[in-house]
Parts: structure tokens; C-alpha cells; sequence
């Protein structure tokens, strides 16, 4: 494989490399991001995953994605120097982001990869072991519940959300990042019917009209809100990796 780093450290990306590298695999490092733009625009460089720096890329990403999309390559991108999220969710987050630039939900393969990547950047950079990366991490993690709120209620102004419709949404944007089960739906909507297949009926209409609310909203575009069947009886609600 070929692993393209971006970032103001190169010690550090080659302590990450070689946790994650077997003799096989390719370093590739680049210290100026309009450089790595540039040769990803002319095909000078390309590569199997793109991991960036946070604190040296920052929005550098957007460009990328952007750019791939119009080449029609999915470049898997991650981005490391965030504290906020234990290793099992951040790699959720990498992967929920790469699908929803990409458009593509069949990318569940890189899980592995994504997590491989994280422990060693665990290992190089232990962000729980400092106060200020703790400190960090609380007022990340306040920073992020006020913006859900904030999600939250700006679909409850969208006039044309039924109340039923609005319960489901927030009960799929608290637990978005999991996959939630039909049943797990209907328990929380107090549905009930003469059959199980009947109340289950009941659940898809409900998700049926909030995934073509979802496909017309304003607040659903500006954060990328997209509702998806995982797999038979599961849904998951994807939305952009700033909000996750």
C-alpha cells in the first residue's frame, strides 16, 4: 500500500508508518499541502489512503475530496490530531465522512485499516495522557452536544415536519452513530399493531416520509443529513464528520 502523509512533522508520520507498513508498503510525505494538491490534481501522485494532520491541513480535505470526486477516484482520507473521540468511534467518523464525500456506502472494508492507523497514532500520540488533551476533550465533547441540540432544533422549525416525523428524527441523530433497528424504532415511537409485520409497516412509512423530508430540507443539505437502510431491518442516519 501506499501511505501519503501530510503534515508539519515527518518524525512523527514515519513513527506512524511503521507501526501500520509492512516491507511491501510505500512512505510518501509531503511538508506543503498546495503541493500535494497540486500533484494530486496532475496525477503525479496517487495512493491507497491520504492521512493529514488536523493541525496542518486543517479544511485542507474539502480540496481533496473535491478533487478526487471530479477524477472519479475514491481516495480513503484521514484526518488525525483530535482528541475528542476514542479510537472505535474516530474510525467510525473517518468512515462515515469518506462515504458521505464519496457517495458511497460500501465502504465498510476500511475498518480494519482505519483502525489499524488509529492504534498507532495512539501509540505515537497518546492524546489521554496529557491534562490539556483531557481538557480538550471535555469542552470538544460540550462543543459538540450544544451543536446537536442545535441540529435538532433547527429541523423542529422546518414547518412541513410532521411531530412523528420530528421524534423519529431525533431519536436517529442521538444514536447516529450506530445502525438502528426496526424494532429498536418502534419501541421508541410506542407503535403498536395487531401483528409485528403490521407495526413494522408502520416504522418504514415513518422512515419512508422522513427520508423524502430529508431529500428536500435545508438544515438536511447544509449538514449533508442522509438516511439509509444498512442492511435488512437496520437504518443509520450519515451525516458530515463536523457534526458526528
Amino acid at each position: 500500500m501506499h501511505f501519503i502523509f501530510s503534515s508539519k512533522n515527518e518524525a512523527v508520520c514515519r513513527q506512524v508508518y511503521q507501526v501500520i507498513a509492512s516491507d511491501a508498503d510505500c512512505f510518501i510525505y509531503y511538508d506543503d499541502a498546495l503541493l500535494l494538491l497540486k500533484d494530486v490534481c496532475t496525477n503525479r501522485i496517487s495512493g491507497d489512503v491520504l492521512i493529514l494532520d488536523v493541525s496542518f491541513c486543517k479544511g485542507f480535505s474539502d480540496f481533496v475530496y473535491d478533487v478526487c470526486i471530479s477524477k472519479n477516484v475514491k481516495l480513503p482520507i484521514v484526518q488525525f490530531g483530535d482528541p475528542a473521540f476514542d479510537k472505535t468511534v474516530r474510525a467510525q467518523r473517518w468512515l462515515s465522512e469518506n462515504e458521505i464525500r464519496y457517495d458511497s456506502y460500501d465502504m465498510h472494508g476500511l475498518i480494519p485499516l482505519f483502525l489499524k492507523i488509529n492504534d498507532a497514532l495512539e501509540t505515537v500520540l497518546p492524546y489521554a495522557h496529557t491534562d490539556d488533551a483531557v481538557a480538550e476533550s471535555s469542552e470538544r465533547g460540550s462543543s459538540l452536544k450544544k451543536h446537536g441540540t442545535r441540529v435538532i432544533d433547527a429541523m423542529r422549525h422546518e414547518k412541513t415536519l410532521s411531530p412523528a416525523s420530528c421524534n423519529l428524527f431525533a431519536f436517529l441523530y442521538k444514536n447516529r452513530r450506530r445502525e438502528i433497528s426496526v424494532s429498536e424504532i418502534a419501541n421508541h415511537l410506542n407503535i403498536t399493531a395487531d401483528s409485528e409485520k403490521e407495526r413494522n409497516n408502520i416504522v418504514y412509512a415513518q422512515l419512508s416520509r422522513l427520508k423524502k423530508f430529508l431529500a428536500k430540507s435545508n438544515v438536511a443539505q447544509e449538514y449533508k443529513l442522509k438516511l439509509l437502510r444498512t442492511r435488512k431491518g437496520f437504518y443509520k442516519l450519515f451525516l458530515a464528520a463536523c457534526v458526528i
